[in-house]
């Protein structure tokens, strides 16, 4: 699913990159809700690589994932400046839109 993303960073396309399931269940558990078809598949797949995910801005972590003004907070600008969420009421649909807000 990922193969363009992990092709252009040089992340070997065959490998699981990603965050275990139970990382991924025990955040939807914590936070009570379930990931976005998209959202899950990538960070099953490929959210882990620091190169890919994590220069400069940062894909937040499943188990650092918070819930923020009906946003679920998800990316974040390396200076803390900007992040990127995804509407509480959105999380239904298998890719919904990311939003951007400033802190």
């Amino acid at each position: 699913m990922f193969t363009a993303i992990r092709t252009l960073y040089g992340i070997d396309a065959s490998a699981r990159y990603g965050y275990g399931d139970s990382q991924i269940q025990s955040a939807q558990a914590r936070l009570g809700i379930v990931f976005p078809r998209v959202l899950a598949a990538y960070y099953a797949a490929s959210a882990a690589p620091q190169k890919l995910n994590q220069a400069p801005n940062r894909l937040i972590p499943p188990d650092q994932l918070s819930i923020e003004d009906g946003l679920l907070i998800l990316y974040e600008e390396n200076q803390g400046v900007c992040y990127w969420g995804v509407k509480i009421d959105d999380l239904n649909q298998d890719s919904p839109p990311v939003y951007v807000g400033n802190s």
